[in-house]
């Protein structure tokens, strides 16, 4: 599941996604730029959380003034979770694939992914999750509670499915904010035949 979002490229849609965004139980939000030429929109401070319903215009004021005619995508600050990634594509050699790992703005600092082959099954997306090295907090670590590795597993077989029927399009969702039940992805970007970008 993708959190309830919306595109601001005015105050007026800004106070409009505010609303629905806040009226969702968000009790703070997120702003980010919506710009497919910046992938990694925390690196250039593209990204505010925690902002609070009374803090929402001034928040959106000092991006559009460092990043002028952006649009900012407004959604609610999610709850803590472990944070991970999926994503799904084609390569010319290895066909269909599927990759999922440890997420968030460190993922690449340290990487733990896994790829297989796509379509795949439930029990071999359980195996590839498990095969992580971070696989002992997907457990439940030092008290911590377990994933949901059932919705987890879920993902990586729906990304499975898209890639084999959609060859030229490539997804990648980080972070996936894994909880004991379910789980939400925070970030998702996906390009498609002739370079078309969406992302959030």
């Amino acid at each position: 599941p993708v959190p309830p979002l919306a595109l601001a490229r005015t105050g007026d849609e800004l106070a409009g996604a505010a609303r629905t965004a806040l009226g969702a139980g968000a009790s703070a939000l997120c702003l980010k730029l919506e710009d497919p030429a910046v992938p990694h929109k925390s690196d250039v401070g593209g990204v505010l959380l925690g902002v609070g319903p009374d803090e929402v215009a001034d928040a959106a004021g000092d991006l559009w003034r460092r990043f002028p005619g952006t649009p900012l995508l407004v959604m609610p600050m999610l709850r803590r979770g472990l944070e991970l990634l999926a994503g799904a594509g084609t390569d010319p050699d290895f066909g269909p694939y599927i990759t999922i790992g440890r997420g968030g703005v460190t993922a690449e600092l340290d990487p733990d992914v896994a790829l297989a082959p796509a379509p795949l099954t439930p029990a071999r997306a359980h195996e590839l999750w498990s095969s992580l090295r971070c696989a002992p907090l997907l457990a439940g670590w030092r008290g911590a509670p377990a994933v949901d590795l059932g919705a987890l597993a879920g993902l990586a077989v729906a990304l499975g499915d898209l890639a084999a029927a959609h060859p030229a399009l490539t997804v990648e969702c980080n972070p996936v904010i894994a909880y004991a039940e379910g789980f939400a992805i925070a970030d998702l970007r996906a390009v498609g035949e002739g370079d078309r970008r969406a992302g959030t």
